[in-house]
């Protein structure tokens, strides 16, 4: 079987966000994760994958999503708020309330005009 180029899949992966952003989360979510299946690993996967789990209704698979971006070392400030929302949704508020916290301090710290 031949992979999907480089391309499809960030086609399939603009899909996937255009899905959870027009009310269809599910659909978008099982579509980014198949792109991460077949391209393990990349940022923008997953953090659009962690934004459809958290809009699904399904923080505990957001919070992995999450867990994998930190474990990468993606942006700080993005993994501590989505971290948070997630934490948020599977009702653990004082562990969402340090995440949210911590987000603030990243933010606080960035140099007027860095990147988020």
């Amino acid at each position: 079987m031949t992979r999907p180029s480089h391309d499809a899949l960030h086609v399939l992966r603009l899909l996937g966000h255009l899905m959870v952003n027009q009310g269809n989360a599910a659909h978008g979510m099982t579509l980014l994760q198949a792109v991460e299946a077949l391209q393990p690993g990349d940022r923008w996967t997953r953090r659009a994958l962690a934004r459809a789990c958290l809009v699904a209704g399904r923080p505990a698979e957001g919070l992995k999503v999450v867990q994998l971006m930190q474990r990468d070392g993606d942006a700080p400030a993005l993994t501590c708020l989505l971290e948070g929302q997630a934490l948020q949704g599977l009702g653990r508020h004082t562990d969402a309330y340090r995440a949210y916290r911590e987000f603030l301090r990243l933010r606080a710290a960035r140099p007027e005009g860095a990147a988020a």
